[in-house]
C-alpha cells in the first residue's frame, strides 16, 4: 500500500473522533503505512489541505467546515466523511438537539454526504439515510481497544451483586426512565444483596434509597475505560428507545460491557439485536417494567448465566470488534478512494458573499417573516449583507453592482409589476421573493420578466414551508401585544398550557380566539419541527444563494420566486404544501432561470 498522506479535520477531540478516527489512523502512521495529521477546523487549515491526499471529516457541521469541504473538493482531494449519530432526528427538547438540528448545520451535514467520495456510518438507519445522497456509503463496525483494560482489578469489599448504568447524560435522562421502575422492584426484592451505580444522575424515584451510588463522569475516554474495567461490575444496563435516532446509534455498550466482563441487559432494538445472542452473550428485553425486572432478577439469581454471558460476550467482542479490524477497514477504505475517478469542482462558499436586501417601505412588516429566514442563514454562514428600501435603490441604481447577489422582497406579484424596478435591467444575479401567490398576475409577471431578462417564466415556484406567524392579542402575563413567530412562542410558553391565558377577551372575539388557541399547539409543533428540518426556509435560502451566486461574476440573471397560496389569515397562517423540482435552462441569451415545477398536494380554501 502506497504511503498516502491523510489529514483529519475534526470539530473537537471527543470520543467519537478519538475512537473512530484518531486512534486507528495514528496507529497506521506509527506502522509507517500512512502519513497522518490531525487539525481542528479553522480557516487556517486550507494550507494543510494542499499538502495531503485524503481529507477525513467526522461530525463536522459548522459553516467553517462547509467552506473547508468546498475547498478540498475544488482541489480534487479524496474525502471521507464519518458520522456516528443521526443528527437529522435528534430530539429538539434539549439544547444539544437544537444545536445539531439548526437548519444550517443540517444543510452542512447533507452537503458532506453529497460531496464526499466515501461516507462511513455505523448503523442500518444511517446507511439508508446517507445512501439517499451518496452511492458510496459504507457501514462499518467500531472496535474496543483491550489495551485500555488494566490487569489489576479492584478487590471486592463484599459479596453484593454490582449493577451499573454507564452514561454521560446528566440532567433529564429520558433513557433511565425505561428501567427505573424495574430497579425499584429489584431494590425491594434484593435490597441486602445488591449495589447500584450510575455515572449519570440518579433517577429521581431512586434518590435517597440505600445502596445506590453516583460515580463521577470521566470525560477522558481512555481513563474512563481503565477505571470502569477495574470496578468488578456484574450487571450492566443498556436502555435505548425504539425510535429512529436511537436505532441509528452504535453498539457501544455491548462492546464496553463485553470487554469489561459485565453481563449486559439491552433494549431489543436492532442496535443490539444485530450483535447480542439472546441469553448467550446478553439479554434482550422489551422496554417494559416486567421485562427489565425479570432480566435483572435472572442475572442476580443465576451466577452461571452471568458467567456464561460474560465469557461469550468477551469472546465475541475480541473476534468481531478488535482494534486490528478497524485498522484493516481504514486501509481498505483508503485503497477504495484511489480506485474512484477524481472529482474536481469549484464551489463558492456563501460566507464570502455580499448580499443586498431590497424591501418596499410600504410592506416591510408584511414580508418580515421571509426576511427572518434569510437572517438565520446569514448569521450561520457569516454572510455579509445590507438592507435598503426600494426607493433608495431607485435613486441610486448603481448600488447593486457592489454585491454578489440582490434579493427583492415583495408581498405580492402585483406590487412588483407596479414598481419601477420591474423595468430595470441587472448585470448581477437577482432573487425576486413574493409572499403571496396570486395567479391572476402571472401573465403580467411574465411580461415584466421579459423586459428584465428576455426570457419567460414557465412555472411559478413555491417554498414548501415558511415561518408561521401568529397574532397574539389580549393575553395576560408575559405576553406582549406583538407578533410572535411560532419558534418564539414555543420557547416563551415552554410547554405551559395556552388555555390558562384565555382571559380579557371581548365576547364577540371569544369563539374565534378559542378556535385559534385550540389549534395552536398542533401548529406550533408542526412549524417548530419544520424549522429544525431539511425543509426549513433557512436551508432554502442557503442553497438558493449558493447556486445563483456561482454566476455572480458575469452578466446573467437568475430569478427565483417563492409564493404562498392566497388564504385566510385572520388569526393563523396556513401553508400550502408544495413539492418543488427544478432544472437549469441555458438559452441563446445565456440567461439562467431556475424553473420550478409545482405539484400541489393540497389546496386550502
Amino acid at each position: 500500500m502506497k504511503q498516502h498522506k491523510i489529514l483529519a479535520i475534526l470539530p473537537a477531540l471527543i470520543p467519537s473522533t478519538l475512537v473512530g478516527i484518531v486512534k486507528p489512523l495514528l496507529n497506521l502512521d506509527r506502522a509507517s503505512q500512512i502519513k497522518f495529521k490531525v487539525s481542528l477546523n479553522s480557516k487556517y487549515v486550507k494550507n494543510d489541505i494542499d499538502k495531503y491526499d485524503v481529507i477525513v471529516f467526522c461530525r463536522n457541521c459548522e459553516a467553517t467546515d462547509l467552506e473547508l469541504l468546498y475547498y478540498a473538493r475544488s482541489k480534487g482531494k479524496k474525502i471521507i466523511y464519518e458520522l456516528d449519530d443521526n443528527l437529522f432526528d435528534i430530539s429538539i427538547d434539549s439544547e444539544l438537539g437544537k444545536y445539531h438540528r439548526f437548519p444550517g448545520r443540517l444543510y452542512t451535514v447533507k452537503r458532506f454526504f453529497e460531496l464526499s467520495d466515501l461516507v462511513h456510518v455505523y448503523s442500518k438507519p444511517m446507511l439508508n439515510l446517507a445512501s439517499n445522497y451518496n452511492a458510496n456509503v459504507k457501514k462499518i463496525n467500531s472496535y474496543f481497544d483491550f489495551n485500555l483494560i488494566k490487569s489489576n482489578v479492584t478487590k471486592r469489599t463484599n459479596n453484593k451483586i454490582k449493577i451499573v448504568y454507564a452514561t454521560a447524560r446528566k440532567d433529564n435522562d429520558e433513557l433511565s426512565k425505561i428501567f427505573e421502575k424495574a430497579l425499584m422492584n429489584i431494590m425491594e426484592k434484593y435490597e441486602e444483596n445488591i449495589e447500584i451505580f450510575t455515572f449519570g444522575e440518579i433517577p429521581s424515584i431512586l434518590k435517597n434509597k440505600p445502596n445506590i451510588f453516583k460515580l463521577n463522569y470521566i470525560k477522558d475516554y481512555n481513563k474512563f475505560i481503565s477505571f470502569f474495567s477495574e470496578q468488578n461490575f456484574d450487571i450492566g444496563l443498556a436502555p435505548l428507545n425504539n425510535d429512529l435516532f436511537h436505532r441509528s446509534k452504535t453498539n457501544n455498550k455491548f462492546r464496553e460491557y463485553g470487554a469489561c466482563e459485565i453481563a449486559g441487559i439491552y433494549s431489543n432494538i436492532d442496535v443490539y439485536s444485530d450483535c447480542v445472542e439472546h441469553y448467550e452473550s446478553g439479554i434482550l428485553v422489551e422496554n417494559t417494567e416486567q421485562d427489565w425486572t425479570n432480566a435483572i432478577s435472572d442475572l442476580i439469581e443465576n451466577e452461571k448465566l452471568r458467567s456464561d454471558i460474560i465469557h461469550n460476550a468477551k469472546n465475541q467482542v475480541q473476534e468481531k470488534f478488535s482494534f486490528e479490524s478497524s485498522q484493516a477497514m481504514w486501509k481498505e477504505s483508503i485503497l477504495q478512494l484511489f480506485e474512484m475517478h477524481p472529482q474536481i469542482k469549484e464551489f463558492n462558499f456563501i460566507g464570502n458573499f455580499k448580499v443586498l436586501l431590497v424591501v418596499d417601505k410600504q410592506n416591510y412588516y408584511d414580508v418580515d417573516s421571509r426576511i427572518n429566514a434569510f437572517y438565520e442563514a446569514a448569521i450561520f454562514s457569516n454572510m455579509k449583507y445590507d438592507i435598503i428600501f426600494l426607493e433608495h435603490l431607485l435613486n441610486n441604481p448603481n448600488l447593486i453592482i457592489n454585491y454578489n447577489i440582490s434579493i427583492f422582497f415583495f408581498e405580492k406579484i402585483s406590487d412588483y409589476n407596479k414598481s419601477s424596478i420591474s423595468y430595470m435591467k441587472f448585470n448581477k444575479p437577482v432573487i425576486l421573493d413574493f409572499k403571496v401567490f396570486d395567479e391572476w398576475f402571472v401573465k403580467d409577471l411574465n411580461s415584466n420578466i421579459k423586459k428584465v431578462s428576455s426570457s419567460k417564466i414557465t412555472n411559478i415556484p413555491s417554498d414548501k414551508y415558511d415561518n408561521l406567524f401568529l397574532e397574539i392579542k389580549n393575553f395576560s402575563g408575559n405576553f406582549e401585544n406583538k407578533r410572535y413567530t411560532v419558534e418564539e412562542l414555543f420557547l416563551l410558553l415552554n410547554g405551559t398550557s395556552l388555555y390558562s391565558h384565555l382571559i380579557n377577551i371581548q365576547n364577540n372575539e371569544k369563539d374565534e380566539m378559542k378556535k385559534m388557541i385550540y389549534s395552536m399547539p398542533e401548529q406550533i409543533e408542526k412549524n417548530t419541527m419544520n424549522f429544525y428540518s431539511l425543509d426549513s426556509p433557512v436551508i432554502k435560502w442557503i442553497s438558493v444563494i449558493e447556486e445563483n451566486a456561482l454566476i455572480g461574476h458575469v452578466k446573467k440573471i437568475s430569478l427565483i420566486t417563492k409564493f404562498y397560496k392566497k388564504i385566510e389569515r385572520k388569526f393563523i397562517v396556513k401553508l400550502t404544501p408544495f413539492v418543488n423540482r427544478y432544472k437549469r435552462i441555458n438559452n441563446k441569451m445565456d440567461v439562467f432561470l431556475l424553473i420550478f415545477k409545482i405539484n400541489i398536494t393540497k389546496k386550502y380554501k
